[in-house]
């Protein structure tokens, strides 16, 4: 599923441009984040390697 569990936000919250109230359920589309091409340079290429440090040895 592209979908994380849902979340409760714990207290009043902003998120970009959006104001999300506590009590409010939260559902992340992970597809979709994981596929921004104003985030990720060629978000629809296999590519771990995006996810590690300089050295290769650890996440960044």
């Amino acid at each position: 599923s592209p979908l994380l569990i849902p979340h409760v936000a714990l207290q009043d919250s902003s998120v970009g441009e959006y104001t999300v109230q506590k009590g409010t359920r939260v559902i992340i589309n992970l597809w979709s984040l994981h596929h921004d091409e104003k985030e990720w340079k060629n978000p629809e290429l296999f590519d771990p390697g995006r996810f590690l440090n300089e050295e290769g040895d650890g996440l960044c």
